[in-house]
């Protein structure tokens, strides 16, 4: 399936990568799904295992309400971002916006 073609890409990213260099995933609930709903911790950091290690990439921050695509649920993914990012990194960058008219952008 799908998922488990990301899971098996995710695991041989953070396998072939240093300890010490973190990957980032598209949407937030990947991470959930291939390593629970409970966030990072700075142990999990310090220790440099997976859940510690993988972070969050927004691509297309402010482009549309759901960023086109980077979340499903933003009352359970915003969250759980906000916990799981303080020990994890969070990027991103943007997109041509879907309406450029909002207020949202100004």
């Amino acid at each position: 399936s799908a998922w488990d073609d990301r899971e098996e890409l995710l695991n041989a990213l953070l396998h072939a990568a240093p300890k010490s260099i973190p990957v980032q995933l598209r949407q937030p609930n990947f991470k959930m799904h291939f390593q629970g709903s409970s966030y990072a911790t700075q142990s999990d950091m310090q220790a440099g295992n997976s859940k510690g290690r993988t972070g969050h990439h927004n691509d297309c921050f402010l482009a549309s309400p759901s960023d086109y695509g980077t979340y499903d649920d933003k009352s359970v993914e915003y969250p759980y971002l906000e916990h799981d990012t303080r020990y994890t990194l969070m990027g991103g960058e943007t997109c041509t916006p879907e309406d450029t008219s909002s207020h949202r952008y100004h």
